[in-house]
């Protein structure tokens, strides 16, 4: 099961997102994909990532969203009974600042999990979208995947056009999040086409 919280992206349209960004890609199935959410909430994305078998990266600017995320999954992998380990990692990113991430090491089987065999990492931070490749070398995930703001809930103020915050986001974001997306690699984002058009997003 995945987290329920007021605002969530449905975990069917975000697994529906995954395989359009798998289908994409040069990739299938039966490879170790690791999947990035540079906006990811809850971990809405993460979970479904894991439900396919896949390790995961998942960033967000809002330390409560990822404090609630990381306190979810340990208490799924707990439940379900998944052997795990999960450690706190102090990465460095360009201009020699540092980030903390909270990284779930976990397997269903115990024996292969102790010979370090099919594990798989669940990795949360917290960190400005824009930030990704700071934190991350060039070609690091074969799918990046995230549900954009739809700028209802937090529109902008009156002087500013609707859409623009996110436009500007974007614009700062994609060539980083690019960055990071391995060759054969594929990106899918979803959004609000009332508040920022398709065009502008295929053109950047």
């Amino acid at each position: 099961s995945v987290l329920k919280y007021k605002g969530k992206t449905n975990e069917t349209f975000t697994a529906y997102m995954l395989n359009l960004a798998l289908c994409a890609s040069d990739f299938n199935y039966d490879d170790a994909v690791t999947v990035l959410d540079p906006m990811c909430g809850r971990g809405t994305t993460l979970f479904e990532a894991v439900n396919n078998g896949w390790s995961c990266v998942g960033l967000d600017a809002d330390a409560a969203s990822v404090d609630e995320a990381a306190k979810y999954f340990k208490k799924y992998l707990e439940y379900h009974g998944f052997k795990h380990e999960q450690r706190l990692q102090s990465m460095t990113m360009a201009g020699k600042k540092s980030c903390q991430t909270r990284v779930f090491t976990f397997g269903a089987d115990a024996a292969a999990f102790k010979r370090g065999e099919e594990r798989r990492t669940l990795t949360l931070a917290r960190l400005e979208a824009q930030d990704v490749s700071k934190l991350y070398r060039k070609q690091a995930f074969h799918l990046i995947t995230a549900d954009l703001p739809y700028g209802v809930q937090h529109a902008p103020s009156v002087n500013k056009r609707r859409g623009a915050d996110i436009e500007d986001l974007l614009y700062a974001a994609l060539p980083a999040w690019n960055d990071c997306l391995l060759t054969g690699g594929a990106m899918c984002l979803s959004f609000n086409e009332n508040t920022i058009k398709p065009e502008i997003i295929r053109g950047m």
